[in-house]
């Protein structure tokens, strides 16, 4: 798709978007997202609009509203699908497997990121390589949910495929903490202890210093249970205030809690049971907070999506609109351009003919009878032709008096018998017309062009066809049509 400048602003919104994000402002992240979205879809744009609803869902899920990001995700799934996007479907597939991960349903998650990998080799072209960060992302995903079941075979098979992409990639330093924490969480189970020790001082100084906000509870988590493992106190209580920092900085419920039942293990492993009851507290008080937000996030759930409801909605009219000729109620020339472009963008070869109709002598049938019963003449035309084609196609106002249909038909008996259709029509009609110099009726000329459009056949030469068509009829005496298989 050709950039337009409305794309390229769209785009640079989704840019800031995503450092709002980075920056703890989510609120504005989502407004600036929902604009874009507007952007991508009304031009067409759907592999930029999956990206922006997916970073959406990501920023929902960060807050703590699962139930809109799952809403938002199979959205994209199910838009990705329609449109044959099998990497977008592989972005949503991974999105609703975290989800189930986060909430500790490995084998579900399991499931999806299989699925996204099953979507990513559906795009794989000889010679070209996948995208290096969705592949990156799918593999940490699945190698730590089977490391959650145990079967650490699986998970170390996963995390030595996405190696090699990890340090291919120049961009891949906020997955670097993800890919060693994960790591160094298997060899410990694996009993490899000594190799864990050796690389503790690089692990720490990753943590520290990780900005992968996205991944940022499921890591930590990580490594906080591997510290309690290996007992590694002092360094788990480093770990502990930087995880709280965070919670600090982005004022999530979810992060706080998070941080808070962190303390809880720690205290109760260290054993002081003072601060333990100390965190309880918070963590009842944080609770009740939550729940506090959740009432909040489903009214503004529903709110947003009746707002995106009527959006929709405004836009489909909008759209059936400039599609419907406001004075015949046939189609537009605007729409007949997109049919046409449909049409050649099909995989396979389709039967189809074009038909050019114009209505003889209608100049003089304005100068007789004004422009009101001309106008009238033309809806009276484009009912009888769209009438008489019925469901083998549809029917155009491609300007004036001239109007064109295409039918999904090629074979000559079906052409000639809606051409008859419409010529006897008319004549039943009988609307005046008395300074034609064919009948005191209205008439039409027709030309139909039948051919096949694939491999090479376009429409536009169906058109030029049917319009050669015409234009025979109509040096012939008008009044008739011309059928050209």
């Amino acid at each position: 798709m050709e950039p337009n400048i409305n794309t390229e602003l769209a785009k640079e919104l989704v840019l800031e978007a995503r450092k709002c994000y980075q920056n703890k402002n989510a609120q504005d992240g989502l407004i600036l997202l929902e604009k874009a979205k507007d952007i991508f879809i009304g031009a067409r744009d759907y592999e930029h609009y999956i990206e922006a609803e997916n970073l959406m869902g990501v920023i929902y899920s960060t807050v703590g509203n699962d139930s809109m990001a799952i809403d938002i995700y199979l959205d994209c799934l199910e838009l990705a699908r329609k449109k044959r996007l099998h990497q977008y479907m592989a972005i949503s597939f991974n999105n609703i497997g975290s989800r189930y991960q986060a909430l500790g349903q490995h084998d579900k998650a399991i499931e999806y990121f299989l699925k996204a990998q099953a979507e990513m080799y559906k795009d794989r072209i000889p010679g070209r390589e996948q995208p290096g960060s969705l592949l990156l992302t799918l593999y940490l995903n699945i190698q730590e949910s089977y490391g959650r079941l145990g079967e650490y075979d699986k998970a170390l098979k996963y995390l030595e495929m996405a190696r090699p992409i990890m340090d291919k990639g120049e961009n891949n330093d906020e997955y670097r903490f993800s890919f060693d924490v994960m790591e160094a969480f298997f060899k410990w189970h694996t009993n490899k202890y000594d190799e864990v020790y050796s690389t503790m001082d690089k692990l720490m100084e990753e943590a520290l210093e990780s900005a992968n906000y996205m991944d940022y509870l499921q890591d930590f988590r990580i490594m906080c249970e591997l510290l309690e493992s290996m007992e590694e106190y002092a360094n788990w209580e480093k770990i502990l205030t930087a995880i709280e920092e965070y919670a600090d900085s982005f004022n999530y419920v979810n992060a706080k809690m998070f941080s808070v039942e962190m303390w809880m293990k720690y205290y109760k492993a260290t054993g002081d049971s003072e601060k333990y009851k100390q965190k309880c507290v918070e963590h009842a008080d944080i609770y009740f907070e939550m729940q506090k937000d959740e009432y909040e996030d489903r009214i503004r759930s529903l709110d947003l999506k009746i707002e995106l409801q009527q959006k929709e909605k405004a836009r489909r009219l909008a759209k059936h609109q400039s599609d419907i000729d406001l004075l015949t109620g046939v189609y537009t020339r605007r729409k007949l351009r997109e049919d046409i472009k449909k049409l050649e963008r099909s995989d396979e070869i389709l039967n189809v003919c074009i038909g050019i109709f114009d209505i003889d002598y209608f100049k003089e049938k304005n100068d007789t009878y004004g422009h009101i019963s001309g106008d009238e003449c033309l809806r009276q035309v484009s009912s009888v032709i769209k009438k008489c084609v019925g469901g083998y196609g549809s029917t155009y106002r491609f300007g004036g008096d001239e109007f064109v249909v295409i039918i999904r038909k090629n074979e000559y008996n079906i052409i000639q018998n809606i051409a008859s259709k419409i010529r006897n029509e008319m004549v039943k009609l009988a609307i005046p017309n008395l300074n034609s110099k064919v009948s005191d009726i209205v008439t039409l000329s027709a030309g139909f062009k039948c051919g096949t459009v694939g491999e090479g056949n376009t429409v536009n030469e169906l058109l030029d066809g049917a319009d050669k068509c015409l234009y025979t009829v109509k040096r012939s005496g008008k009044d008739g049509y011309k059928i050209e298989l």
